[in-house]
């Protein structure tokens, strides 16, 4: 009878210790049985309070998965990043596959990133910390964001002579005119054959 009452206690001292855990942040079957074996939980009152809290919905390795994969995807992680993150909690591969599948497309994190704090090798550099993958970083560097959306040709017929007065504007040259023309209408063919 001792006996009895000595393990219920240590399987309520067990289960109060995970729910402690809990309390403060989510955890992973691992991550919560490493808390339980650093609190001095034997392995049998580990298993039991780790089933009885999965059971009741509040160990869920895939839902950890999935919540922690898009809070570091919303920070700005690559999918190497997350799936290094959920492994060191020991979430199991193919749950980590699910949980990266989720999010939005690497990619397209990765062009958010760079159209709002600029294209430049820093934030390349703090790209590829982050855990995007080099493919996503090569196609950065091979995509439209490192071509200009217009271009802006400035062709002025007005030419100093020379003789205007001091702040004045010069006139307008005729022959300049023309080969400005020229040029422009050169210009929009060479364009045109482009698009």
């Amino acid at each position: 009878r001792a006996r009895r009452l000595r393990m219920e206690l240590q399987r309520s001292d067990a289960l109060r210790k995970g729910l402690t855990a809990l309390r403060y942040t989510d955890h992973t079957t691992a991550t919560l049985d490493r808390r339980l074996t650093a609190r001095g939980v034997t392995p049998a009152q580990r298993e039991s309070a780790i089933d009885t809290l999965s059971r009741a919905g509040l160990v869920d390795d895939a839902r950890f998965a999935e919540r922690r994969a898009a809070a570091l995807a919303a920070r700005g992680a690559g999918d190497e990043l997350i799936r290094a993150d959920l492994e060191s909690r020991g979430v199991p591969a193919e749950m980590t596959a699910a949980a990266t599948a989720l999010l939005e497309p690497e990619e397209d994190r990765a062009r958010r990133i760079v159209a709002a704090e600029g294209r430049s090798t820093k934030v390349l550099r703090r790209l590829a910390a982050k855990g995007f993958s080099q493919d996503v970083l090569e196609a950065l560097e091979a995509s439209v964001l490192n071509y200009p959306d217009y271009v802006l040709f400035d062709l002025d017929p007005y030419i100093y002579s020379g003789h205007e007065k001091e702040g004045a504007e010069p006139e307008l040259n005729t022959i300049a005119f023309e080969k400005g023309k020229e040029v422009a209408f050169w210009l929009r063919e060479l364009l045109a054959t482009m698009s």
